[in-house]
């Protein structure tokens, strides 16, 4: 150890010389600490300091953690390209996240196959209003959780909130989706049914897994299509396909939908959501007024007669959703048998009966 000399007096007032170790604390550097403090002291607090810091930053990444464990967004490759989230927003049944100019939309009722309730129906048409006024949002990436996108109306739900010939939430989605100006880029996979599938109409990508399902079973629940199909498949497909479709209301998988024109892509299910979130990262980064321009442009020339076209569906399907024949269609559906639409007719002509 280093030693050095220190002079000092004494009590008798007498200069006296001192060995001490080098770096020692005297009197006068003792003095020239903070608050008057020994070393021991302030390294005391410094390290109560560090303590109580990390302690928050525990906090803080646990907090961070129950975050993300909350939100049940499905699992896949992809999850990776979405990691940088900026804002992020639970609601339970519809999760939305926002990355850089993307809003994605995930329908999160995996155990009812994402079906629709009335709720869904309202929620969506604010999704889609907000996002159109807000110019960091460019493109809207629309997927469902699990192994669906949706297997349309939520039965129970729809018979407690059947929609009426105004505005229905069904309505408000549709208004919303037609206004909607920006690209919207669909990924499905598995059963896409009713609404799951006349949705993905006003959507201008849709790229499908190769399980992707889609029905429209419009006639056999006694109702008439929804979202403006009666007018958009035929025109897209033309009457005779669209008959098929919509009339026998058979059921056809991704490559028939391909076939059709129904859907962009068909692509391998493990590879749906990755392509999906690349289309909508190229759409965004391009020029957004003039992408919007071009949609509106494209889509004028239909957009009388799809406006047209749904109005007249609402005033229709109020009136059939209400009728004995749609009453036995579901009652059917519940009990997990065949309808009786014979039986059912005879009941609502009964001057037919008697002839």
């Amino acid at each position: 150890m280093e030693w050095v000399a220190r002079r000092g007096r004494r009590a008798d007032g007498k200069e006296q010389a001192r060995r001490i170790p080098a770096g020692a604390v005297t009197s006068k550097r003792r003095s020239q600490l903070p608050f008057c403090l020994a070393p021991s002291t302030v390294a005391l607090i410094f390290a109560l300091a560090c303590v109580a810091r990390l302690a928050e930053i525990a906090a803080d990444i646990g907090t961070a953690l129950r975050a993300l464990a909350s939100t049940k967004i499905h699992s896949n490759a992809a999850h990776s390209s979405f990691s940088t989230v900026s804002r992020e927003i639970n609601m339970s049944d519809i999760i939305t996240e926002r990355s850089g100019n993307i809003l994605r939309i995930q329908l999160n009722r995996p155990a009812k196959k994402n079906a629709m309730t009335s709720a869904m129906y309202i929620t969506l048409a604010d999704l889609f209003n907000n996002a159109a006024k807000d110019d960091q949002i460019r493109v809207v990436l629309w997927h469902g959780a699990g192994d669906s996108f949706s297997a349309g109306n939520d039965i129970q739900d729809f018979l407690k909130n059947p929609p009426g010939p105004g505005k229905s939430p069904q309505a408000e989605l549709i208004d919303a989706l037609i206004n909607f100006d920006k690209p919207i880029v669909a990924a499905v996979q598995g059963a896409a049914i009713g609404g799951g599938t006349t949705m993905l109409t006003h959507c201008d990508f849709v790229f499908a897994g190769e399980t992707a399902k889609f029905r429209m079973p419009f006639v056999d629940l006694a109702v008439v299509p929804e979202f403006g199909t009666s007018y958009s498949v035929p025109a897209r497909i033309g009457y005779l396909r669209a008959a098929e479709l919509v009339l026998l209301g058979l059921p056809f998988d991704a490559k028939r939908a391909a076939e059709l024109g129904l859907v962009t892509r068909v692509v391998a299910d493990q590879q749906l959501l990755p392509t999906a979130i690349a289309a909508a990262q190229q759409l965004a980064v391009k020029p957004p007024a003039a992408l919007q321009s071009c949609k509106r442009l494209m889509r004028s020339s239909t957009r009388e007669l799809l406006e047209r076209a749904v109005k007249l569906e609402n005033q229709e399907f109020s009136t059939r959703v209400r009728s004995a024949e749609a009453k036995e269609a579901f009652t059917a559906f519940l009990e997990k048998r065949r309808p009786d639409f014979i039986k059912t007719n005879e009941r609502a002509n009964p001057k037919a009966q008697a002839a």
